[in-house]
């Protein structure tokens, strides 16, 4: 069995989750900031978005794997947690200025190489030299903390504080888009997440005072570990990363299906972030409570791939559906901001926070099963690296390959039966035969359930944000709906386009969305705006022009 050594005291681990709660939320006020500041240099395609969450979580991967390195060798662990938050606190500080010291080298680099492959790696290498820094800094940081929970019960100790810093990253997320932003915009906000992020430093150095931790001790040889506690971290770390692929592809999924009615805003993003992330901080509490009390840390794992791969299935109907209740929502609410923001919050909860609390029981359980005692600092930083490298893998091969090719919906399906399949593949390398059925029978049924539920009608998906059938609230979305002919859908890494045909009043108007919202159509009102734009550019003409191509707000007519 683990065993205890003195630690800095009762105070420490009672305080320290709150600590950690403030650096999550600060984290994620940081890639709110960073994604703005990118976008004005790279635009706001997913491309270039992807390219921020992958630099970000790929920092926080090499940083988790560097971090494990030393982390058991350290004696006041609580320290070196603080220079780790003051570090991160003035690299995060310095990335705006870093950013716009290499804006003319972006500007020679697109003059000489132009858009393609080339100006891309520029466009990594640039980002990656502002955001690795801080990132990596904030990877290293559970590595050092689970040294520290080693200290006590380790088994309650680290899922209790990731799953307070993944908690405290859905109030980032939530607070960053409706509070921070609006009020102080970017650099406010920066200077406010900075503040935040260097009084965490300072009252962990408090905390750490003269205290230190003794040399880590192995179990020793006569001495069997726990059963449960697997005695190398190969297996959870394999199952960590494909954990960390299939979560952020689905988060990828869903937020492009979800954004198809709840929009595109930067509220839009924000609600779906917290919930998502809300959802697998509180899956880490409730693995608290079960690793805890010595109880076995895999059955919180199978529990998350097959049961949470079983939910994915079966609430995927649900996103095809999610329209008629956004119409709700516009119906009885949309006059009042705040009750307005809460349905959707629900909405995105059912959708996707149910799900990504399955989902998050996995990471933290593999944490306690796959770091020895003794070596908890590296079990950790390899099994949380894993974790997040799978997570950045994931999201570009969804963005790239599979949305594009398969869409939302049978992307999503293909992850719930990729996940399922993991739940049964971990049961079967641990030759662990309790587990047997229940991973078989999740897989049979997650089969038929994936073979046998309806598409998702692309007319109710496609239908927009604000829902224009309620335009004319006597006829409703319904009817509305009947008077649509679908000519066109196509969806890719950058968003879904379509196109209809509308009878209005015996008449045929045509129209094409992207992303749900309506962009440009033959109506009258519409006509007359795409061919008015053209007076700015005429007027700014040299010369007379003998010959006017109307592209028509991207409509061609």
């Amino acid at each position: 069995m683990r065993t205890r050594v003195s630690s800095p005291g009762p105070k420490a681990h009672k305080l320290l989750p709150y600590l950690f709660f403030l650096s999550g939320a600060a984290g994620l006020v940081y890639e709110v900031i960073w994604r703005e500041e990118l976008a004005l240099f790279f635009g706001r395609a997913w491309p270039a978005t992807a390219m921020v969450v992958a630099l970000f979580m790929g920092g926080l991967a090499l940083g988790a794997r560097l971090g494990g390195v030393f982390a058991d060798r350290l004696k006041n662990p609580l320290l070196v947690y603080s220079l780790l938050e003051t570090g991160l606190g003035l690299a995060a500080l310095l990335v705006p200025t870093l950013l716009f010291s290499l804006f003319p080298l972006y500007k020679a680099a697109w003059k000489v190489l132009g858009p393609g492959p080339g100006l891309w790696m520029v466009q990594v290498g640039l980002a990656g030299a502002a955001l690795l820094p801080p990132t990596i800094l904030m990877g290293a940081t559970l590595p050092v903390l689970a040294r520290f929970a080693a200290g006590r019960a380790f088994g309650r100790e680290l899922p209790l504080l990731y799953g307070a810093n993944t908690i405290g990253a859905a109030a980032g997320a939530l607070a960053g888009v409706f509070l921070l932003l609006p009020a102080l915009g970017r650099t406010g906000s920066l200077l406010a997440a900075v503040a935040l992020t260097l009084a965490v430093a300072f009252s962990a150095a408090r905390l750490a005072g003269k205290a230190t931790l003794p040399a880590p001790k192995a179990h020793p040889p006569q001495a069997k570990p726990h059963p449960p506690q697997e005695t190398t971290s190969r297996l959870p770390a394999l199952l960590a990363f494909f954990s960390g692929a299939f979560t952020l592809a689905l988060e990828v999924f869903w937020t492009h299906s979800l954004a198809l009615t709840l929009g595109s805003t930067v509220y839009a993003f924000g609600l779906m972030l917290g919930a998502f992330l809300l959802g697998l901080g509180l899956a880490s509490y409730f693995c608290a409570r079960w690793t805890g009390q010595e109880r076995d840390p895999w059955t919180p794992v199978y529990l998350s791939f097959s049961g949470g791969g079983f939910l994915v299935l079966l609430l995927t109907p649900f996103l095809g559906w999610v329209p008629w209740a956004s119409a709700f929502l516009v119906e009885r609410f949309s006059s009042d901001f705040t009750l307005f923001a809460a349905g959707r919050f629900l909405v995105t909860s059912f959708a996707m926070g149910l799900p990504a609390f399955f989902l998050g029981l996995a990471l933290p359980a593999l944490l306690v099963a796959g770091s020895p005692a003794g070596r908890e600092g590296r079990g950790t930083g390899i099994i949380y690296g894993a974790n997040t490298l799978g997570a950045v893998l994931g999201p570009l091969a969804a963005g790239y390959l599979l949305l594009p090719g398969l869409g939302p919906r049978k992307g999503i399906l293909l992850c719930g039966l990729g996940l399922l399949l993991l739940g049964a593949g971990a049961a079967a390398a641990r030759k662990d035969k309790r587990a047997y059925l229940p991973a078989g029978a999740s897989l049979g049924l997650g089969l038929l359930l994936a073979l046998l539920q309806p598409a998702w009608n692309p007319l109710v998906t496609t239908s927009g944000f604000h829902l224009y059938a309620l335009l004319n609230k006597k006829e409703g979305l319904g009817r509305s709906l009947a008077r649509r002919k679908l000519l066109y859908l196509g969806e890719g890494a950058q968003g879904t386009v379509a196109v209809f045909d509308f009878d209005v009043d015996g008449e045929t108007r045509r129209t094409y969305s992207m992303n749900g919202k309506f962009e440009g159509s033959t109506n009258p009102h519409d006509m007359f705006t795409q061919t008015r734009v053209t007076e700015l550019p005429l007027a700014l003409c040299p010369r007379e022009p003998k010959d006017v191509y109307i592209l028509g707000l991207g409509t061609g007519v």
